[in-house]
């Protein structure tokens, strides 16, 4: 790591100078501190103002910390903390070495692209420590908190505390001069950890139990009676009576049901009104009306469409291979011809009978009057029969058929006497 710092130093124009070369050497640098490799550099030539002589100097305040500095970590989870430099003078180098327990935590990564200064070069081999080096190329150092860089752990223990310290071994390079501060102080951080937390299930309620005959129960009413003596003395009997919890209500299992309505051809009848109990249904385009929450038994079925109602009888299933949706079909008929046909005939029986009603009647009259013309044959006719006009004589040679007989005189009319319209009137 230190050889990264050389090329990076090695690169600035304040530090090529003739001579100098072996002093970048990074086998050399890796083989000392950063504050000895710089008093090494610094002792080399006055060229570099920067570097002047190394030696621990007095100054204003100068600390190392961390933060957090504290907290609670579980175990398996990440522990990260930031590296501060601060102080009141310039510093344009920086060496923070920081310690940790291995058994409790382990070295994951270190991220120093916060840091202010222009190099940042971490160092570890997970052996307990962490290493970070901070510099800057060129100009006047930094003054105040400035973030050195990030360290992040992962926790190994459930239990118990643990810390991360900054060694006295950090260091902070003034600039200029390159004096060391004296005096630095160090804050490091202890951290709790725990185990993972397990989430508890739910606790299910229990349900009481009728205690038995002699047993006491949890629950009870009491029931306390004072009684005060002749002498004046008090005393209170209490009297605790079993309360029996009411046994909790079982809900009773339901299903879904589909009526489908179709008229007689079983064309299914949109627009239905299906009935069950107190719920109605409509029937959709393909003639179902559907129940949601039917129990299982018979179940009457009311029907209604266009004025006609038709009631059946439905058995909703609770037992064996019962599909989600039990299904039934019911057929409103529509109105049966056989009726129209009964009234026409009702009717026309009615017109045969009055027709034959008239028929025979016009047929006894006409028989009537052909009784009244036949001679020989005796009828009951409209006016009074004269008894004392005296039969009348006939003619042999004219047909019975062709002679009229007057009501009045005893001269029978010959056909060739009666006018066309019919016979005369008797005067």
């Amino acid at each position: 790591m230190r050889g990264e710092v050389v090329d990076i130093i090695s690169s600035c124009p304040h530090y090529k100078h003739k001579g100098l070369n072996s002093l970048f050497n990074p086998q050399t640098f890796k083989s000392q501190s950063v504050l000895s490799w710089l008093r090494r550099l610094a002792g080399a030539t006055a060229v570099f103002a920067l570097l002047a002589p190394l030696s621990a100097h007095a100054t204003g305040p100068a600390s190392f910390s961390l933060t957090p500095s504290s907290g609670s970590y579980v175990v398996g989870s990440d522990l990260t903390v930031t590296v501060y430099e601060t102080s009141s003078d310039p510093v344009n180098a920086v060496e923070a070495d920081l310690t940790y327990d291995q058994t409790k935590l382990q070295y994951s990564s270190v991220d120093m692209s916060q840091t202010a200064f222009t190099l940042g070069v971490p160092n570890s081999n997970g052996n307990g420590s962490v290493k970070l080096i901070a510099a800057e190329q060129a100009g006047s150092g930094y003054t105040g908190q400035q973030v050195v860089g990030s360290v992040t752990f992962k926790v190994l223990a459930s239990s118990g505390t643990t810390s991360i310290n900054i060694a006295n071994t950090s260091q902070l390079v003034l600039y200029p001069g390159g004096t060391a501060v004296s005096g630095v102080t160090f804050s490091g951080g202890t951290y709790t950890l725990t185990a993972a937390t397990v989430p508890t299930s739910p606790t299910t309620p229990t349900t009481p139990t009728t205690p038995a005959s002699g047993s006491s129960s949890s629950s009870h009413s009491s029931k306390s009676t004072t009684t005060t003596s002749g002498t004046g003395s008090t005393s209170t009997t209490t009297t605790t009576t079993p309360v029996t919890p009411a046994p909790s209500a079982t809900p009773t299992p339901t299903y879904a049901v589909a009526v489908k309505v179709v008229d007689g051809s079983g064309k299914p009848i949109m627009g239905a009104v299906v009935t069950i109990g107190a719920t109605a249904s409509t029937t959709d385009s393909t003639g179902v009306a559907n129940f949601a929450n039917l129990a299982a038994g018979s179940h009457s079925v009311e029907v209604t469409d266009n004025g006609k109602t038709k009631t059946d009888h439905i058995a909703v299933a609770s037992s064996g291979a019962l599909p989600a949706v039990q299904q039934f079909q019911l057929t409103l008929a529509a109105t049966s011809n056989a009726h129209l046909i009964d009234y026409g005939l009702v009717l026309l029986l009615l017109i045969v009978v009055i027709g034959s009603g008239l028929g025979l009647s016009r047929v006894l009259a006409g028989h009537d009057r052909n009784l009244a013309m036949t001679p020989g044959v005796t009828t009951t006719p409209s006016a009074p029969i004269d008894t004392t006009t005296p039969p009348p004589v006939v003619n042999p040679d004219v047909p019975p058929s062709q002679v009229f007989y007057p009501t009045t005189g005893s001269t029978p009319i010959m056909p060739s006497d009666v006018p066309k319209e019919g016979p005369p009137d008797a005067k």
